[in-house]
């Protein structure tokens, strides 16, 4: 079996330039990464603490996925990016150095996040095939990065669509319904005065 090239892994080889991170959220300093509609570029927060493989990710996602990536070194400057301003892709490393990259997972979930997880221990990669939370084991190639980050986007713009979808059945029955209790309240209304009016005359020709 042929090996990949080497340039299709992602691996801990740096490149000869650097690339630009964010560092701190300042206002001035923070892209905006709020717009999810289809069609629009797919905005990327990368979590990766060892700067060459962030360096690597971020130029692959820019050149494979044609992505805008905004990359961070920690989970507490994940955490606030996410809240700040949530992209389409949260891309995750488990080993991080102030807290588990499962808890950034899970706030990029509760921000209507999607996110892989990636990380080169075995038992950590176990764990997300038995609860079939979608990840990556190091190395990786680019193709496996491309169609995972693919399919993961697609699923979440599935299932927005698939809500609002139900969201709109559930306004028009709802619609429906006070429709059908306001002609069934006037119906009433018109029978018990027809009754009060028919009673009225028989109590004058009595």
């Amino acid at each position: 079996m042929h090996s990949k090239p080497a340039r299709e892994r992602i691996q801990l080889r740096p490149r000869a330039r650097s690339r630009i991170r964010v560092r701190s959220l300042h206002p001035e300093g923070s892209p905006s990464v709020s717009s999810r509609h289809r069609g629009a570029p797919l905005r990327m927060l990368i979590v990766e603490d060892n700067p060459h493989v962030a360096d690597v990710l971020i130029d692959e996602c820019e050149m494979a996925l044609g992505a805008e990536v905004v990359a961070v070194e920690t989970g507490d400057m994940a955490l606030q990016f996410l809240a700040r301003s949530p992209p389409t892709l949260a891309l995750v490393e488990l080993a991080l150095p102030d807290m588990s990259g499962f808890e950034v997972a899970r706030c990029a979930a509760n921000n209507d996040v999607p996110a892989i997880v990636m990380s080169g221990h075995p038992e950590k990669m176990l764990l997300c095939e038995e609860h079939r939370f979608p990840h990556l084991r190091k190395p990786f190639s680019i193709f496996q990065l491309t169609s995972l980050a693919t399919q993961v986007v697609r699923e979440a713009e599935q299932n927005i669509a698939q809500l609002q979808r139900s969201y709109a059945r559930l306004k028009a029955t709802m619609e429906a319904s006070k429709r059908i209790i306001e002609v069934a309240r006037k119906t009433t209304e018109a029978s018990a005065e027809a009754r009060a009016r028919r009673r009225i005359n028989q109590l004058e020709h009595c």
